[in-house]
């Protein structure tokens, strides 16, 4: 069961909630929405919100082969040149899917996904985690994976259109072994990513170029080593 402000719902509910993973929300025209996704029923739920923070189901968007929800496990919302869209990760289909948002139905538009087998360079097998950059000359998405350890990185266009730019796989000089990427922050005039490496016990803090988007390894974080620039870990 879950609870949010005021508003409980069950799985007898219409909304599929079994499984829900990671969700998120969105601002559209002034009324807020909230995306969640369900692992187990490969779907994205959708709730408007009240002003008194109340939730009421306007929709649900389910797996089709026009879609891969499969294992729906975390969903991100974000802007693109005033654009609103939202990424899902399915875990099981091994897949990033791309939807334009909108307040009215159908709420959810599939603009395009990225699926693993597409590309052999892709890190999306099993992909989970999700997060976005949006730059001075466009806006990126990193999605991690912890069955190919590591993640993918695509540019976002206006349509929502999706282009790979760069694949980071784990090796002996980083620690993305768990492929959890969170969300980027800025310090000091630089843009990080930090990548968790799960049973790796650390994690690399990679530094974005905000013209590209592109992630370059700054430093790495272990339990026992604390921070370095590895010179040659592999021996």
């Amino acid at each position: 069961m879950a609870n949010l402000a005021g508003s409980t719902f069950a799985e007898a509910d219409s909304a599929i909630l079994s499984g829900a993973g990671l969700a998120t929300s969105a601002v559209l025209n002034g009324e807020t929405f909230v995306y969640v996704p369900s692992e187990v029923f490969a779907s994205v739920t959708i709730y408007a919100v009240g002003n008194d923070g109340t939730m009421t189901q306007v929709g649900n968007v389910n797996d089709s082969t026009a879609t891969s929800l499969g294992g729906a496990i975390s969903a991100k919302a974000f802007e693109v040149a005033g654009n609103s869209f939202l990424a899902v990760a399915g875990y099981l289909d091994d897949a990033v899917n791309i939807f334009a948002l909108s307040d009215t139905a159908p709420y959810l538009t599939l603009v395009d996904r990225a699926i693993d087998t597409d590309n052999p360079g892709y890190e999306l097998d099993g992909a989970s985690h999700l997060a976005t950059y949006e730059g001075p000359s466009g806006t990126f998405l990193y999605v991690g994976s912890p069955l190919d350890q590591g993640f993918s990185v695509f540019e976002v266009f206006s349509d929502g259109s999706l282009i790979s730019i760069q694949n980071v796989a784990d090796s002996c000089f980083l620690e993305v072994h768990g492929g959890i990427v969170t969300q980027p922050f800025s310090h000091a005039g630089s843009i990080y990513l930090p990548v968790g490496g799960g049973s790796e016990n650390g994690f690399s803090l990679f530094l974005i170029d905000p013209a590209s988007g592109l992630a370059s390894l700054h430093l790495n974080v272990e339990t026992d080593a604390g921070f370095f620039a590895r010179s040659d870990p592999c021996n």
